[in-house]
């Protein structure tokens, strides 16, 4: 009896600490995507569905936003919305743009931010980017919120990511 114990026991240990082979991570097409929008669930505006995340509040890096963070209003100064590089590192920096979704946007350029540049720069061998976006004080204005509506277009060997090319920044004008 006791060889037999003995021989399930080496048995079981056997499998029990195998090797396990790993397989080697291979990213068949790289992708851009706005950090927020992967951490923050598509948003609702005026009752409509929307394909983006709309961001109230002052997003951290990878990380959903919460009632914790401060809300975004025209005093808040400089916005920063990480862009992630999901694929290899490249050895060299790289340039994407993005652009202002008009259509979906009611702030205006000059009154409630700074004009955009409309690319951003993934530093080689790196991650992400950032985009910045200067938020103005127009002074007194109306108590209804602007939205400002960015969207990544990519470059010819890096696109954006569909499910996450949009963000949405709500400025309240309180």
């Amino acid at each position: 009896m006791n060889k037999l114990n003995f021989l399930l026991v080496a048995i079981v240990a056997l499998f029990a600490f195998s090797c396990i082979e790993n397989d080697e991570i291979i990213y068949e097409k790289s992708v851009v995507e706005f950090d927020a929008a992967t951490w923050n669930a598509k948003s609702v505006v005026d009752g409509v569905a929307k394909n983006y995340t709309l961001l109230t509040r002052r997003p951290n890096y990878g990380q959903f936003v919460s009632t914790s963070n401060p809300v975004i209003t025209r005093a808040s100064g400089t916005i920063t919305l990480r862009v992630n590089l999901v694929g290899p590192h490249r050895p060299e920096q790289t340039e994407v743009a993005y652009k202002i979704v008009a259509e979906e946007t009611t702030a205006v350029a000059g009154t409630h931010y700074s004009p955009l540049a409309g690319k951003v720069t993934i530093p080689a061998n790196s991650s992400f980017g950032e985009v910045s976006i200067p938020i103005l004080n127009p002074g007194v204005s109306s108590t209804t919120a602007v939205r400002l509506v960015l969207e990544l277009v990519g470059n010819e060997n890096l696109p954006a990511n569909e499910n996450y090319k949009r963000i949405g920044i709500s400025i309240n004008q309180q």
